[in-house]
């Protein structure tokens, strides 16, 4: 608790170090809601992360590559666009949460930052085959990496196969 007070803050994200779907993740606001967060965490698992909140638009993309170094490359984007402050269990799989590929709005030098950072991402983590990294802009257009997934579904609603299909 010390920890998230000093080196993150309020609000923060809390959210188990393994699971996928966004099971477990939570906001907290305030050390109560995290000593809170924290205890229905550690039902998942030994591990939980905290990270700092950051406001604005929720990006994802994708990476595939042959095994071997260099070989990485970056799916188009898509966007996140849903109700709520986070993105959650809930939110992920609502009816009204819309997925773009590419994004509408976001210049070529913007997605292709995002690729960028994806495939940058992928390469010094090690991951290999298929990876995808999830992404905030915040309101002055910088992005922050929320997290690498190096085991994204695969079944006809998920993300990977969406942008391996929009990228051709």
């Amino acid at each position: 608790m010390k920890t998230i007070a000093e080196r993150i803050g309020y609000p923060a994200i809390m959210k188990p170090n393994r699971s996928g779907s966004s099971i477990g993740l939570a906001l907290a606001k305030r050390a109560e809601g995290a000593k809170d967060a924290l205890g229905r965490l550690f039902h998942f698992g030994r591990e939980a992360l905290a990270q700092e909140f950051v406001k604005g638009r929720e990006f994802t993309c994708g990476v595939i590559d042959h095994g071997w170094l260099g070989s990485a490359y970056a799916l188009l984007p898509t966007e996140i666009i849903h109700r709520g402050e986070v993105f959650d269990y809930e939110a992920k799989y609502a009816p009204e949460t819309l997925e773009i590929t590419p994004p509408e709005d976001l210049s070529p030098a913007r997605i292709a930052e995002i690729q960028k950072i994806a495939r940058a991402t992928h390469e010094r983590l090690g991951a290999s085959g298929c990876s995808r990294t999830d992404l905030m802009m915040d309101h002055e257009g910088n992005f922050y990496v929320l997290e690498i997934n190096t085991v994204p579904g695969f079944s006809r609603e998920s993300l990977i196969p969406k942008a391996a299909e929009a990228s051709g």
